[in-house]
């Protein structure tokens, strides 16, 4: 499931504006490694932004919405802050402290904050 879900690097661009253009979603980033991908977004609607997604991942990967609902693992507001700084700081990694994950993440922001036909998350509660 995880290779059909992956976004390679090269694609966060175009995966970041198909998010924002999505009805109730302000602002996207992604995040996909080799152990994992995340979808950060701030919804106009919570529950109709989790459906969108969900219908886009389904969508881009070709995997039914119900299987990728029994896999998804969802973090709201603060909790979502925590998280990012947790992923940042390599406290989930396989090897604890792993500084790739902060450059990970530092080239979300970067990618996100250029890309011109998404709108980058610049808002963290």
């Amino acid at each position: 499931m995880r290779e059909k879900l992956a976004i390679p690097e090269a694609e966060w661009p175009r995966a970041i504006a198909e998010l924002c253009g999505l009805n109730h979603i302000e602002e996207a980033a992604v995040l996909s490694t080799c152990n994992r991908i995340e979808i950060y977004v701030l919804a106009l609607s919570q529950q109709r932004g989790v459906k969108e997604v969900t219908e886009w991942m389904s969508k881009t990967s070709g995997i039914p919405v119900s299987e990728i609902c029994q896999h998804r693992f969802l973090l709201y507001n603060k909790d979502v802050t925590q998280h990012i700084f947790e992923v940042s700081a390599g406290l989930d990694s396989l090897v604890l402290g792993e500084g790739l994950r902060l450059a990970q993440v530092n080239q979300v922001v970067k990618i996100g904050c250029s890309c011109t036909n998404g709108i980058p998350i610049t808002t963290i509660n």
